[in-house]
């Protein structure tokens, strides 16, 4: 797994009717992580008790029909409510992705990729890989895609595969 420390947070709010602050955490490889919160709090309708769950709708005082009732939801947006702080040492998945994808790209056989695209929907973009399948309407099967970064482009120049432009045929 690949380690790398959280530098900051991005806060934001959902775009829903219901405006949830969220946080995501920036990695100082330039990935962002989830940011982990305290949990919610609860205390019993009938004696108080704090608790952080209320799975079983049932309290140590014997009550089950009060219910309980909401004490604290944690905010990512406050430093005190977030258990994830700048400085920890956290894996990064995408990290792990990107080392798996560079072993996949390095192990096509020569020849195996007819053509590549660039698509440039999604920050920062993607490269798309075909491969020649007479049994599809196009002539090409997809066999998969890596994002468009430096590291990618590195790798795609050491085994030979150069992105066509979205107007060129294959």
């Amino acid at each position: 797994m690949a380690t790398t420390t959280i530098t900051g947070f991005d806060l934001g709010f959902s775009n829903s009717a219901l405006r949830l602050p969220y946080a995501l955490a920036k990695l100082a490889c330039g990935h962002v992580a989830k940011v982990e919160t305290k949990p919610t709090r609860y205390a019993c309708g009938a004696c108080g008790l704090a608790t952080t769950s209320c799975e079983h709708g049932s309290c140590p005082c014997g009550s089950t029909k009060t219910g309980f009732r909401i004490v604290h939801i944690a905010n990512p947006h406050l430093p005190e409510d977030r258990l994830t702080q700048v400085g920890a040492a956290v894996e990064c998945v995408d990290c792990d992705k990107n080392v798996e994808r560079i072993a996949w790209l390095r192990s096509l056989p020569k020849g195996a990729v007819h053509h590549a695209r660039f698509d440039p929907r999604f920050a920062p973009g993607s490269y798309h890989l075909y491969r020649h399948d007479p049994t599809s309407p196009s002539g090409f099967f997809l066999m998969g895609s890596v994002p468009a970064t430096r590291e990618f482009d590195a790798v795609l120049a050491e085994v030979r595969i150069s992105p066509i432009s979205p107007t060129e045929g294959a």
